[in-house]
Parts: C-alpha cells; structure tokens; sequence
C-alpha cells in the first residue's frame, strides 16, 4: 500500500485560527455554506437561513451529511428538519431543489453555476460553522516540487465564489 503525500481538507474558519499544527498547513481558499432553494420557494427572498424558517423543511443532501448539516442549521434550537434525503451526485440534489421537492445545503462555489443560472437561490447560513477554510497538508515537511506546484496552482485557480487565502 502506498502512502498519501497531499491532503486536501476543510474545517470551520474559526478553528484553523485556533488551532496548532505539528506541520503547518497551507491554506488555499476560503468559502461558505448555502442554503438552497428553488426560485419558486417561499424562502427565496430570506436573506439569512435561520432554523425557524428551515424548520419542516424537506432537506435534499449528500449520503451521509445528515448529522453534520443538521447540526450546523438546527444547533440550540428546538427546530426540525421534515423528511430527508440522501444523494451521491450533485446534479441529482439540484434538479431535487430545482423542482421544488426540498431544499439543500452546500459550498457556495459547488452552486454558483445553479445559483447564476437563476434555477436556484442560494441563502446565507448564520453560523460560523459554515464558514470554511480549504487548506492542503503535506505528509512530509520537504514536499516533492510538482505538489508544491500543484497547491500554488490550486491557490491561484481557486473556484468561483470563494475567497483566495494569501
């Protein structure tokens, strides 16, 4: 079995500030999760996805996110989620939404094409949990010089709707 050189990973912007690294990471860009919703819903026009308006609401997410999500937009309140469901395609949970069968919850980068085509709208999500940072960490602390150049790349060409870190 070989060994894993790079790592691209995530976690809240608020715990990368905190934390302390035995190898220091490289971050690349940072982003947000969205809530959203078809063009038709009655939340299109919400400015901020608070759980008293998610609450009921049919959640459409990727297999295995209903734990973390549901914690993320339903966190200290006495709010709910309706009925959820489970994907592994992206393209699958948006013509979900689209058609207006629930909503989902997702990078704002990975629906900036859906959001710009007008189809779906995406809502701010009032946690500092769904701010994220995007960093690499290489297993080595002398890297191979094509992955340095891979991160760099990485950092330039930094998806749409994202933030690049310095």
């Amino acid at each position: 079995m070989g060994e894993i050189d790079l790592g691209i990973l995530n976690m809240p912007k608020r715990d990368y500030h905190k934390r302390c690294y035995q190898k220091s990471p490289l971050g690349l860009f940072e982003d947000d999760l969205v809530v959203v919703v078809s063009n038709s819903h009655p939340l299109a026009c919400a400015k901020n996805a608070t759980p008293k308006r998610l609450h009921k609401q049919n959640l459409i997410l990727y297999n295995g996110a209903e734990a973390r999500i549901t914690e993320l937009l339903f966190s200290g309140s006495d709010y709910t989620p309706g009925a959820v469901t489970s994907f592994q395609l992206t393209e699958a949970i948006f013509e979900w939404v689209a058609a207006g069968l629930g909503i989902g919850v997702m990078s704002r980068w990975n629906a900036h094409k859906h959001i710009e085509s007008g189809r779906v709208v995406g809502i701010k999500i009032p946690s500092p949990l769904a701010n994220r940072v995007w960093y690499a960490k290489f297993s080595s602390d002398k890297p191979y010089v094509y992955m340095a150049y891979f991160v760099e790349l990485m950092r330039q060409k930094c998806p749409a709707g994202t933030i690049m870190m310095g």
